[in-house]
C-alpha cells in the first residue's frame, strides 16, 4: 500500500509540471515569437483553430505609433541624441542581460566586481567556464565569496545559467520549478548518461521504481534547457509593437493587454470527439487524446501567460507611480526582488516577463527592463535610481562648453553640490554604458 501511495502521489506531480514548464516557456517569448509559435501550433496540431472574432475597439492611436526601432535609433544618432531612453530599449546580448540583472542584486563594488568576472567567463551556452579557484585568484576574494556571488547569478534569468556542468544547470533548472521530487533529482544527479541511452530498464532497477515512472519523469526533464544561453541568438530587425498599455482612467492607472496580432486559438472538441467515437484504433485515440491534452495545455499556459504579465505591470505602475504621471525624471528606485515580492513570484519568472516586453505610456513606448534600477544614497538621506544618476550625468555633458568639456572628476564635484555622493569610476563607467567619450575625445580642436 505505501508503493501505491507513493506512485499516484509521483503521478499527480508529474502530470502537472509539463503545464508549469509550458507556462514559462510561453512566458519567456516576446510578442513576435509567441506569434509564431501559436501559428506552427495551429499547423501541427489538428484538435486547435484559430478562433474568428469581430474586430474590437482597440486605441488605433496605438498601431500608429508602432516603431521601427533600430531605423529611429539611427536616426537618433544621427542627429546626435542619446536619450536615455533609446538606451534602455537596445537589444541585450546574454552578457548584457546578466550584467543588468547583477547591477539590481548586488549593493557593493567588491561583489560587483567578482560578479563582472563570473559573468564575463560565461560562454554562449550559459555555462561557467573556469573554476571557481580561477576567479578567486583573479579577483583577490575568497572561493566562500566567489561561490556566493555565483549562486546569486544561478538564480538569474535564463534559468540554469551560470552552472558549471549539465547536471547543475538541469538542478537549478527543476529548483526554479518548484519541483522536489526524489526521483526527478536522483536521475539527474546519477543516471543522465542512462536516460541519454534511454536505458529506462536499467535506471528503474537502479531506485527500484516501475519503468513507467522512469519514462514520466524523462518527459519532464526533456522540456528544460540544456543550453540556456542559447536563447540570446540573433535577431532580424522588427517592429516593436508594445504588449501592454497604460492609461489613466478617472485618476487612476489602468493596465491592459494588447492582442490584436496574436491569434486566438480554440480547442475544436466536437471534431475530436466525433473522431474518438469513429475509430477503434488505439494508437489513433491516443494521438488523439495527447493532442487534444497539448491543446488545452496551451490554451491554459496562454492565460497563465497573460495574467502574469499583466500583474508584473501593474505591479510596476503601482512602486512607479511619480514615472507615470509626471515622466522619467521621477522614476524611484527599484529592483527584481520588489516586483517578485509584490506579485509572489520567483526573481527570474519577472526577469522572463520584463525581458522583451514593451508598455505603451504617454511618454512613449518603454521596455519593462527600463523601469529596474538600483537606488544611490543622497546626503539628506532619499534613494536615487541610478537611472537618474546616469541621466544628470549626460545632462551636464549635453550642456558643458566644449572649448573646456567636464571630466569624470568635475561631474563628481557637481553632483557633490546637489547631494549625490558618487565614485569617479562609477561616472567613468556610467559615461561607457552611455557610449559618451572621454574628456579628451570631446574637446573641440582648434
Amino acid at each position: 500500500m505505501i508503493e501505491i501511495k507513493h506512485e499516484i502521489s509521483l503521478r499527480q506531480q508529474l502530470e502537472l509540471t509539463p503545464q508549469l514548464i509550458q507556462a514559462l516557456r510561453l512566458l519567456q517569448l516576446t510578442r513576435l515569437e509567441l506569434e509564431q509559435e501559436l501559428k506552427t501550433e495551429l499547423e501541427i496540431n489538428p484538435f486547435l483553430e484559430e478562433e474568428q472574432i469581430e474586430q474590437e475597439n482597440i486605441d488605433k492611436e496605438l498601431y500608429n505609433e508602432q516603431t521601427y526601432f533600430r531605423k529611429e535609433e539611427k536616426e537618433d544618432k544621427e542627429k546626435g541624441a542619446d536619450t536615455i531612453e533609446s538606451t534602455a530599449h537596445r537589444d541585450m546580448d546574454l552578457h548584457d542581460y546578466l550584467l543588468w540583472q547583477l547591477g539590481l542584486s548586488v549593493d557593493n563594488e567588491k561583489e560587483n566586481q567578482i560578479g563582472e568576472v563570473i559573468i564575463g567567463n560565461i560562454n554562449d551556452d550559459g555555462y561557467l567556464s573556469v573554476s571557481i579557484e580561477d576567479i578567486a585568484n583573479f579577483t583577490g576574494a575568497g572561493k566562500d565569496e566567489v561561490e556566493k556571488i555565483l549562486k546569486k547569478i544561478q538564480d538569474f534569468d535564463p534559468s540554469g545559467v551560470g552552472a558549471r556542468n549539465l547536471k547543475e544547470c538541469l538542478q537549478i533548472q527543476i529548483r526554479h520549478l518548484g519541483i522536489n521530487d526524489p526521483i526527478i533529482n536522483r536521475i539527474i544527479s546519477e543516471f543522465l548518461n542512462e536516460l541519454e541511452r534511454k536505458d529506462y530498464a536499467a535506471i528503474a532497477k537502479n531506485i527500484g521504481i516501475d519503468v513507467n515512472l522512469v519514462i514520466a519523469a524523462e518527459n519532464i526533464i526533456k522540456h528544460l534547457n540544456p543550453k540556456p544561453g542559447n536563447i540570446f541568438g540573433s535577431e532580424d530587425e522588427h517592429y516593436i509593437i508594445p504588449d501592454v498599455i497604460v492609461k489613466k482612467v478617472n485618476d487612476e492607472f489602468v493596465v491592459e493587454l494588447i492582442e490584436e496580432g496574436i491569434p486566438r486559438i480554440k480547442v475544436s472538441d466536437y471534431y475530436a470527439k466525433n473522431l474518438l467515437t469513429q475509430t477503434n484504433d488505439d494508437t489513433a485515440k491516443k494521438f488523439i487524446k495527447e493532442k487534444l491534452q497539448s491543446a488545452r495545455w496551451l490554451i491554459k499556459a496562454i492565460e497563465q501567460r497573460k495574467n502574469t504579465i499583466k500583474k508584473v505591470v501593474e505591479a510596476i505602475v503601482k512602486r512607479q507611480k511619480p514615472f507615470f504621471e509626471y515622466g522619467e525624471q521621477y522614476l524611484e528606485p527599484m529592483v527584481l526582488k520588489d516586483i517578485a515580492n509584490d506579485v509572489g513570484v520567483h526573481e527570474t519568472t519577472v526577469g522572463r516577463v520584463t525581458n522583451g516586453k514593451y508598455v505603451q505610456t504617454q511618454w512613449g513606448i518603454y521596455e519593462l527592463k527600463y523601469f529596474f534600477s538600483p537606488s544611490l544614497k543622497t546626503d539628506n538621506g532619499e534613494l536615487l535610481s541610478t537611472k537618474l544618476v546616469k541621466q544628470k550625468i549626460k545632462q551636464l555633458i549635453d550642456n558643458e562648453d566644449r572649448n573646456a568639456p567636464l571630466s569624470d572628476t568635475d561631474i563628481v564635484r557637481i553632483l557633490k553640490t546637489e547631494g549625490i555622493n558618487i565614485a569617479r569610476r562609477t561616472v567613468a563607467k556610467y559615461r561607457e554604458i552611455m557610449n559618451i567619450s572621454p574628456v579628451h575625445l570631446r574637446k573641440v580642436k582648434t
